[in-house]
């Protein structure tokens, strides 16, 4: 049964580490601004190339230029429009809104429950086993 508490103890670690950062920046970037492409570098070495995207958007008529995290998928190319989401205490900080980002927040929330479900299965055959 202590098998049932280390697997569920490290999906849920792993979910956490995973998916705590975001979460909390998406509670702490609530702004929404529109904001469009300037340029992009590429990574080197072999395989997935990821690129980081530079991008200007506008919040009560300030202009802000900021660059994105590394990113794998998307297609990003000067002046295409983007989603901007923004600190709004602190609107020089931001974060480009984006199918990778998403994605790693639903996968960290699985791995969170299902670390949950399986100690708590652990717990069920613990109490049928010992009957």
């Amino acid at each position: 049964m202590i098998v049932f508490w280390i697997l569920g103890g490290i999906f849920i670690i792993v979910g956490f580490i995973m998916g705590v950062r975001k979460f909390i920046k998406t509670y702490q970037y609530r702004g929404k601004a529109e904001g469009v492409i300037l340029d992009y570098e590429s990574s080197t070495g072999t395989g997935k190339q990821s690129i980081r995207v530079r991008y200007q958007y506008v919040v009560s008529g300030v202009e802000y230029v900021a660059k994105s995290e590394w990113l794998n998928n998307g297609s990003f190319y000067p002046e295409k429009k983007c989603e901007v989401r923004y600190n709004t205490g602190k609107p020089e900080k931001s974060y480009l809104k984006t199918f990778d980002r998403v994605l790693q927040s639903v996968i960290a929330t699985i791995f969170f429950l299902l670390g949950g479900v399986i100690i708590i299965l652990g717990i069920i055959l613990s109490g049928i086993m010992s009957m």
